[in-house]
C-alpha cells in the first residue's frame, strides 16, 4: 500500500490519482479516431462526387441561363429597379402635387426642417397638454 498524502512531502503530483499512461493513451486514441474520421469523409465525398456528378440535374433551376416560363413579370429587373429609385428620388426631393388627389408634397429636407421648427402635433392640430408638474406618480397597480 502506498503512503498517505502529506502536505509537507516532496513537490510534484499525486501518483495514485492521475496516471500519465492513461492520459497519453486517451489522447493517442482520440487522435487516431479523428484521423480515421477525416480519411473516411474524404473517401465518402470522392465516391459521392463520382457517382452523382454524371446524373442529370434534379431540378431545372440548377441550369444556368434558363429562362423562366411566361408571363415574365420583370424582363430587366436591374433597369426597373434603377428607374424606380430615380422616380422615388425625384418625388421625395422636389415640390409637387398629385393630380388625382390634389395632395401637395415637399422635399424631405424641407419637411424635416419644418418639423424641427414647428414640432410634432396631434391629428387635431393642437399640442397635447403638458404632463402634470410635481405630485406623486400615478399608481400603476403594482
Amino acid at each position: 500500500m502506498e503512503a498517505e498524502y502529506s502536505p509537507n512531502g516532496p513537490a510534484g503530483y499525486e501518483h495514485r490519482e492521475v496516471s500519465i499512461k492513461v492520459i497519453v493513451g486517451s489522447l493517442v486514441i482520440l487522435a487516431l479516431c479523428v484521423a480515421v474520421s477525416c480519411i473516411l469523409m474524404v473517401v465518402m465525398f470522392r465516391v459521392l462526387h463520382a457517382t452523382t456528378g454524371r446524373q442529370p440535374a434534379l431540378t431545372n433551376l440548377t441550369r444556368p441561363g434558363m429562362v423562366p416560363p411566361e408571363p415574365r413579370l420583370q424582363v430587366q429587373p436591374a433597369l426597373q429597379l434603377e428607374n424606380l429609385r430615380r422616380h422615388e428620388n425625384e418625388v421625395l426631393g422636389t415640390y409637387g402635387m398629385d393630380a388625382q388627389t390634389g395632395a401637395v408634397h415637399i422635399p424631405i429636407d424641407k419637411a424635416m426642417d419644418l418639423l424641427l421648427q414647428r414640432g410634432l402635433q396631434n391629428a387635431g392640430g393642437k399640442l397635447p397638454p403638458p404632463p402634470p408638474q410635481g405630485g406623486s406618480p400615478v399608481n400603476s397597480g403594482y
